[in-house]
């Protein structure tokens, strides 16, 4: 461990010795390498050296200053000194052995043909004391054999490229190439190399890697016709048979499996009966691809074993590593997931030690998305939040797209449909294409998020955009998952879904994988009249087989709402309780918990209010912060507030906005007091702890609510509550230390902050004057790679188009009148940073092209001059203006605006944060104090209760500084009183009803009204809705908004 950590240290040997004087037994350990390099490397080296560790341990210590280190990348024994090799490293054709005099120059190509490697290697070396190039050649074809493209690139650099290896070597670059998944440049040089005479064969061999290069970038009639042609015209008959399965490929990935097994048997047919190594594994693999794509995973299975095992006999490490994740995709189909992970790591590793990129970046994403398969969602969520973050600004969008897709689906079993809701609309955009493989399925999970979040205006659109897509030749899950969101979103009235379409899903029923049978089950779940427990146990019953605990949580609290909770077995009950818990879901499914562990579940789930009482008082005085959400529970309310003396309030709940406002002007009082939209509850202690409960909705608390409320105040404990954790994702300790925020409307804004800083896109954040844009920015600067760099700021208000283009852009001397030097220009001085733009609102329309210039391609043009230059700043912008109101009335570019907010965020003003008005009061009061040498002093409850009842026009801006105009006008005292508050808050009434803006006023008389209709139609909706002259829909949307019940 200590070598390891060292880039300096020696590697580290590790042997077995027997006896006191060390003999040494068994074989070396090279720990600097993962099990499966370390395999191999010991493979090859046994080969090259001998089964002694000795010679090997000499070999190593042979190198002058080159040799490897810790940490190093797999060096092949193919680079070690050697002697006539041992044995033949590879059993390829070979009956014959390797003799001890080096092979002639006339047998290398037969030698590499039929996997000789060690002989060709042997004869290679030797050949190279004679003539330096022609060595050089095969030792690079060696290493190219071996897995080691790089190396092999490596080993060519020298060689001229005119010389008699020039044929030879063309072919073997494109290889290279190609085995590094390179295929553009492959392609390129294959077109390059076939413009020039060639011998036939080498020709041959061009032409088949080209009709390989046409398939793997989706040209595939080009693909055909090149195959087809190399197949008919070649004279070589292991080329021939190589050029039917890669035609068999082009035909496999243009969805005509019949047709691709045919041209197998055919090839299979003439096949030689000496055939090449390769051939044989092209046979094996793609006869795997055929039966996978046919859902015959069994055999697939099979095939790809036998593939990945001719590819470990000869010595093919590349496609052994390839083959490992290609058993692991099947597996994975087959819900036998430990298994999946091991092959998993091992095509990982063998990637890793290849120097193999795209296929490393292929086994981590499907490594991950195996985890999060398994039930494992936040080490998944992890590794794919680190993939995005690796990759930045990737040259594959479909790789990000992928990473997106799983993103969105682990925020979704998490409970998080915002997130879930953002990734998977990132993943849309990323895809340059409608390749159906990553579209449809990031296409039906927005619609099930659509139908979770009920956003059905969305969720019909959507549903009218995938009814066109369905079509025969899309894999029967997709296509069954698209029927079961259609019938779902038909119920809900977005679309229809006639019994034909039921009759069609139906049938595919017979196709698909349990794990789509069960979301089928799940959505349809009550359509066409049919109970909904019978499809539900359905669901339960085949997520089990898809071994899908979210799914399979899904049914169970969906029977268990309907009291309709099936026998489960201790098995079934720890995989659920270990997804839920382990996981910390916080979605509805949660509420599983609470009877998953009892022996004899009840039909419904019970509440915590119906534990004893006396137990949970007890608790109140050992574990205060357990017992806060069972106070609510057991009194109805739906919010609290704790204040102790001189510390900030604790919240919990999930009160509104509004509600929480309520409590902060409520702060001190006692019993029970009447406010907008429900009942407040003020409860005290002899500790000096106060706690407000609110409850929404016409009925107040009763007698047993408020005594057991009062009990439970006076046995919390004098000590400070710990902060609960924020749900979602860990703050970056560089956005807590710029944002102090304890709102659920702010929490929002953290989490879109901490996810966009690792991006490079555009950031455009909206809100009203003061209410801390600029200080999000920074904590996004802060939060991001380029928080080393400095932050550089702009405000773009009353700037001529002169000067807002000389102060973006810079200027050349002379380029203006006064412009008398260079000036540098904050785009290019931002360069590996922060560009903010603060009120690019206002900025004049000439200067707006040169912006969205910009921000597509990087460049810009300072004034006076005609080259352009390139940076790569990041814009965050920020404004206070509609600004699309303003591109509609042309006063704003509506490109540009596009542009800017690829990731929108909008700061709440301090009206929706109440909560936060006690933190930032005494934030900005003790930063004041310390400013001024002076100490801070204490806040009276009373001036709490007129911060909350202010509505705060001015935000965060205005009660920093009312914070500053209180510490001077309290002339030193010890506590800040109400004598203390400027006019303006003492005159605010303290109900909060009076002194708020319009927006304010107007949702409080929107809730006054709903809550007046549900009451006069007894909770029924479609009544209310209709009274109040709007659908359903819009009812239930609004009551969400406001925090309303129909009780």
């Amino acid at each position: 461990d200590q070598a390891a950590a060292g880039a300096s240290v020696p590697l580290v040997i590790l042997y077995e010795s027997q006896g006191e004087s060390g003999g040494q037994t068994g074989s070396p350990r090279l720990l600097w390498f993962s099990e499966t390099a370390e395999g191999w490397y010991l493979d090859h080296a046994r080969a090259l050296l001998g089964e002694e560790p000795e010679p090997l341990l000499a070999a190593l210590t042979r190198y002058d200053d080159d040799h490897p280190r810790c940490g190093d990348p797999l060096l092949p024994p193919a680079l070690i000194p050697m002697s006539p090799p041992a044995r033949p490293l590879l059993g390829a054709g070979g009956s014959q052995a390797v003799p001890p005099a080096p092979p002639a120059a006339s047998e290398f190509a037969r030698l590499a043909a039929e996997g000789h490697l060690v002989a060709l290697l042997y004869g290679a070396k030797e050949a190279r004391r004679k003539d330096a190039e022609e060595g050089q050649y095969w030792e690079g074809v060696v290493l190219l054999h071996l897995g080691q493209p790089l190396l092999a690139m490596r080993m060519w650099e020298g060689l001229p490229e005119e010389s008699k290896w020039s044929h030879g070597l063309a072919l073997q670059r494109i290889k290279a190439l190609e085995r590094l998944q390179d295929y553009r440049a492959a392609d390129r040089q294959a077109d390059e190399a076939l413009a020039r005479p060639l011998p036939a064969a080498e020709r041959d061999a061009i032409h088949l890697l080209k009709g390989q290069f046409h398939w793997l970038l989706g040209r595939f009639p080009e693909a055909e016709s090149c195959l087809e042609g190399v197949a008919a015209t070649t004279k070589d008959p292991d080329l021939r048979v190589q050029a039917l399965c890669h035609w068999a490929t082009a035909v496999l990935h243009d969805d005509r499996p019949e047709q691709a097994l045919a041209l197998l048997e055919r090839a299979a047919a003439l096949a030689p009966r000496s055939a090449q190594p390769i051939t044989r594994f092209l046979l094996a693999h793609r006869r795997a691809m055929v039966h996978q794509k046919l859902g015959e995973h069994a055999a697939a299975l099979t095939g790809f074993e036998e593939a990945r095992n001719l590819a470990a006999t000869f010595g093919f490490r590349s496609l052994e590593s390839g083959c490992e994740c290609d058993c692991a995709n099947v597996l994975r189909r087959l819900v036998r997931f430990g298994e999946a992970s091991r092959h998993l790591q091992r095509g990982l590793e063998g990637a890793v030690a290849l120097g193999l990129p795209a296929l490393e970046e292929a086994a981590r994403t499907n490594l991950a998305a195996c985890t999060a398969e398994a039930g494992n969602l936040l080490p998944a969520l992890q590794q794919f939040e680190n993939s995005v973050a690796r990759k930045g600004s990737p040259q594959n969008p479909q790789y990000l797209a992928v990473d997106c897709f799983w993103l969105g689906s682990i925020h979704q079993q998490l409970g998080d449909y915002p997130a879930a809701l953002e990734w998977t609309e990132k993943g849309l955009c990323s895809l340059p294409g409608t390749d159906p493989e990553v579209l449809l399925p990031l296409q039906y999970l927005r619609g099930e998020l659509l139908l979770q979040t009920r956003q059905i205006q969305k969720l019909r659109r959507l549903v009218k955009e995938l009814s066109k897509q369905v079509r025969d030749d899309v894999d029967a899950d997709d296509r069954l998952a698209i029927s079961a969101l259609r019938c779902a979103a038909a119920r809900r009235g977005a679309g229809s879904f006639s019994a034909e379409d039921r009759r069609e899903a139906e049938r595919l029923l017979e196709h698909a994988t349990p794990y789509f049978r069960a979301f089928w089950h799940l959505l349809a779940a009550g359509a066409a009249g049919e109970p909904p427990e019978s499809a539900l146990l359905r669901a339960w019953t085949e997520a089990g087989h898809a071994r899908s605990p979210y799914l399979a949580a899904r049914a169970l609290w969906e029977l268990a709402c309907l009291g309709a909770l099936p026998p489960l077995s201790p098995e079934d009950r720890q995989w659920i309780y270990d997804f839920l818990a382990k996981n910390r879901v916080r979605g509805p499914e949660r509420g599983l918990l609470g009877f998953l562990t009892e022996a004899s579940p009840p039909s419904v789930p019970a509440t915590p209010a119906e534990a004893n009482p006396l137990a949970f008082l007890a608790a109140a005085e050992s574990s205060p912060e357990e017992t806060m959400a069972g106070i609510l529970e057991r009194t109805g309310a739906v919010a609290g507030c704790l204040l102790r003396p001189g510390t900030p309030p604790h919240w919990w709940g999930e009160g509104s906005e509004e509600q929480r406002r309520s409590l902060l002007q409520a702060a001190g009082s006692q019993g029970e007091k009447v406010v907008a939209g429900g009942y407040v509850l003020g409860l005290s202690a002899e500790s000096g702890l106060w706690c407000g409960l609110f409850k929404a909705g016409p009925n107040s608390f009763d007698a047993d609510q408020r005594r057991l409320a009062a009990i439970w105040i006076r046995l919390l404990p004098a000590s400070p509550v710990r902060p609960s954790p924020s749900p979602g994702l860990p703050v970056h300790p560089a956005i807590g230390h710029h944002l102090l925020s304890a709102s659920s409307a702010m929490r929002a804004v953290i989490e879109a902050i901490q996810r966009a800083s690792a991006f490079r896109f555009p950031v455009l954040f909206t809100g009203e004057p003061g209410v801390g844009k600029e200080a999000c920015a920074k904590a996004l600067h802060a939060a991001s790679p380029r928080a080393s760099k400095n932050w550089v700021a702009a405000n773009c208000a009353n700037l001529t188009p002169t000067l807002a283009a000389s102060l973006l852009f810079g200027h050349r001397r002379g380029a203006f009148t006064g412009a008398d030097r260079d000036q540098t220009g904050l785009v290019e001085a931002a360069r590996g940073s922060t560009l903010f733009l603060d009120e690019v609102g206002e900025l004049p329309p000439e200067v707006q092209a040169h912006l969205l210039r910009f921000l597509q391609d990087g460049t810009f043009l300072p004034l006076g001059e005609v080259r352009g230059r390139e940076s790569d700043a990041r814009i965050v912008a920020a404004t206070n203006r509609d600004l699309e109101r303003a591109a509609s009335e042309g006063a704003f570019r509506q490109d540009l605006l596009h542009r800017l907010r690829v990731i929108e965020i909008e700061v709440p003003p301090l009206r929706r944060r109440p909560e936060d008005i006690p933190l930032l009061f005494a934030h900005f009061l003790e930063e004041a104090a310390a400013a001024e040498g002076v100490p801070a002093p204490r806040v009276a409850p009373p001036v709490l209760m007129r911060l909350g009842a202010y509505p705060w026009p001015g935000n965060v801006r205005e009660l920093q500084n009312t914070a500053r105009a209180m510490l001077v006008a309290s002339s030193g005292a010890p506590e800040l009183r109400e004598e203390h508050l400027p006019r303006r808050l003492k005159e605010a009434p303290r109900d909060g009803l009076g002194g708020r803006s319009l927006p304010a006023i107007l949702e409080e008389a929107e809730r006054k009204a709903i809550a007046q209709a549900i009451q006069d139609s007894s909770g029924n909706l479609s009544a209310a809705a209709r009274s109040l002259a709007i659908s359903r829909q819009s009812l239930l949307q609004k009551m969400k908004r406001l925090g309303l019940s129909r009780r």
